[in-house]
């Protein structure tokens, strides 16, 4: 399988925008877009862990009880049930890969 993430990137105002990208039994990859005030708020995922790669513009990253403002090429991990958020707190618009492993469906 081959993809490009920017075919997924798309921006509304209204809410956070979410594109599944690949997704197995073992892995779900998904792309993220937020517009400048727009956030994901703070969740755990029991026995799945989750890693956020900033591609385009400024996150602002909770995971436990540190958070962080990343730029494009940085990333955060939260382990299996350890809570985390993302936000965009920046001028311009926000895009995240994000990767959850094992996916939600595959959790039983």
């Amino acid at each position: 399988m081959f993809g490009s993430i920017f075919a997924a990137q798309k921006f509304d105002k209204a809410a956070i925008v979410k594109a599944a990208l690949a997704n197995t039994d073992r892995l779900a990859v998904g792309l993220l877009c937020l517009e400048h005030g727009q956030a994901q708020e703070l969740h755990a995922h029991e026995g799945a862990d989750k890693l956020y790669f900033v591609v385009e513009g400024t996150a602002h990253v909770t995971v436990g009880k540190a958070s962080e403002d990343m730029g494009p090429g940085t990333f955060a991990l939260a382990q299996a049930g350890e809570p985390h958020a993302i936000a965009n707190r920046g001028r311009d618009r926000l895009t995240v890969l994000s990767v959850v492993a094992p996916p939600p469906s595959a959790k039983k």
